[in-house]
């Protein structure tokens, strides 16, 4: 959260331990534009380097996958 998200993307692990957990984020293209290696139950990632748009936020271990859409508005 926040969708549509401007600066700064929070995400908050509630369902399981974020052991191993990576986030990366993907342009319409399918282009990796961030990543973060190694996540904790509370996450602020800095979106200001990236452009308006859509994106797709990829979280996931060996036993967690999860795929959100965002939109990054300023």
């Amino acid at each position: 959260y926040p969708n549509p998200a401007s600066d700064l993307l929070h995400i908050n692990i509630t369902q399981f331990t974020p052991q191993n957990l990576k986030c990366e984020i993907y342009n319409t293209t399918g282009q990796l534009v961030k990543t973060v290696k190694q996540l904790d139950f509370q996450n602020t990632i800095n979106l200001s380097a990236l452009s308006n748009g859509m994106y797709v936020v990829k979280v996931y271990n060996t036993e967690v996958n999860a795929i959100k859409k965002i939109t990054i508005a300023k």
